[in-house]
């Protein structure tokens, strides 16, 4: 089978304030930054004056990072000096830039070139299922195949428990696909079972990524197929001894580590562990909306974040981690919305802040049509929703500087 390659090589913003804009790369060094020196001009408080150097160099381009300030990534490895890319990556400057390069013909050794000869199967999916979303269905047709929290993934999963990198699928030389876990926080179940080793992939088998996050992989999205006659080694896989036993760990706060049977804690938790901790305090309807992207772009930021959304409402547990989260917290997020102000739970958290002049922060999510008096003196941080990421790049530096 061959394939025509043509062009030059060139960078296709995919994330950032001109998406969709494209860059051709010239034959010499072509620099990016926010300067108006740059070859080319990214205006984003995430990219600095001068942010990083792509220089032609044998059949790719050696990417620099010039010392910025928020760092240079590919395929969500940060560059640490310079990294050559010579295949269609993803390159990130910072949280909020994503930029697809695109080697072009200019810079490989053919015109035509002979893929590998591998078995095509048509029609292999994974189907995922996501918190309360309409199902999504993904086509396999990659040698390997990334599923993860990062951009850089082939599949991007967001949700909070679910790691950067979480698992990596692998085609066989007859066409199908074997997955391993890649070192996640909280481990990959299949059919309940955990995931240890490689495992070969049967059809209709259930990937869990989390309580909320789980994928089908099928022969067909809508019909149910068979599995082939093939034989298949056996899982390399504890079974899970109940559903109880399952310990999904949100990857920010860390405050479930060593509870081993149970997701509800409260009197599991040592004294002190959340002092380095911030309370986010919200609506459980936010939840999906904001509260997720928000905890992810907060781990991401290295901020230990504690929710109460993984525990049962008025139960011990519930109480006991309340109140030692607003003793111990140092800073409380209040993400506000009609449903966050008009919550007693929620009024009794902010207010316990604000009697005892702990640092607070509004998150302006959602309009308010009359705020408590005490808020006169609190500045407020908006909340953009066609630029969610600058958004919460704000309240970060909001946390940052009340930490100083």
């Amino acid at each position: 089978m061959k394939v025509k390659v043509a062009g030059m090589a060139r960078l296709k913003m995919r994330r950032g304030p001109t998406i969709g804009a494209e860059y051709e790369l010239a034959d010499g060094p072509v620099t990016i930054g926010r300067g108006t020196k740059n070859d080319i001009i990214i205006t984003d408080n995430e990219v600095s004056r001068e942010h990083c150097r792509l220089v032609p160099k044998g059949r790719g381009y050696e990417l620099q990072d010039l010392g910025s300030r928020t760092g240079t990534f590919v395929n969500g490895q940060r560059v640490e000096g310079s990294r050559l890319v010579t295949v269609p990556s993803l390159i990130e400057l910072g949280d909020s830039i994503t930029l697809e390069f695109d080697p072009g013909a200019d810079h490989h050794d053919y015109q035509e070139a002979e893929l590998p000869a591998t078995r095509e199967l048509d029609g292999l999916f994974l189907v995922l299922t996501l918190h309360t979303q309409p199902e999504r269905t993904y086509s396999l047709r990659t040698e390997t195949v990334t599923i993860g929290r990062d951009l850089s993934n082939d599949i991007v999963v967001q949700d909070p428990e679910v790691s950067r990198l979480h698992v990596r699928l692998r085609r066989t030389d007859d066409g199908y696909y074997e997955i391993e876990d890649a070192g996640s926080t909280n481990g990959t179940f299949i059919n309940g079972q955990e995931l240890l080793g490689t495992y070969l992939l049967q059809f209709e088998d259930v990937i869990e990524l989390a309580p909320n996050a789980q994928m089908r992989y099928v022969h067909e999205p809508e019909t149910e197929t068979p599995s082939p006659d093939r034989t298949s080694a056996p899982l390399n896989a504890k079974k899970a001894t109940s559903e109880s036993s399952r310990v999904f760990r949100p990857i920010q706060p860390e405050f479930l580590k060593g509870n081993n049977n149970t997701t509800q804690l409260g009197s599991g938790l040592s004294e002190g562990a959340l002092v380095d901790h911030i309370f986010v305090s919200y609506a459980r309807a936010d939840w999906e909306n904001i509260i997720v992207p928000l905890m992810v772009v907060l781990q991401d930021s290295g901020i230990q974040a504690w929710v109460e959304q993984y525990l049962m409402p008025g139960g011990d547990d519930w109480r006991a981690g309340v109140e030692q989260a607003l003793r111990e917290c140092w800073l409380m997020v209040l993400v506000m919305s009609p449903q966050a102000m008009n919550s007693r739970h929620v009024k009794l958290q902010y207010r316990y802040f604000l009697n005892r002049e702990k640092p607070m922060i509004p998150f302006g999510y959602k309009s308010v049509s009359t705020l408590p008096p005490e808020f006169a003196p609190l500045h407020i941080v908006p909340y953009d929703p066609k630029n969610q990421s600058h958004s919460f790049q704000r309240l970060i530096l909001e946390i940052m500087q009340k930490r100083t």
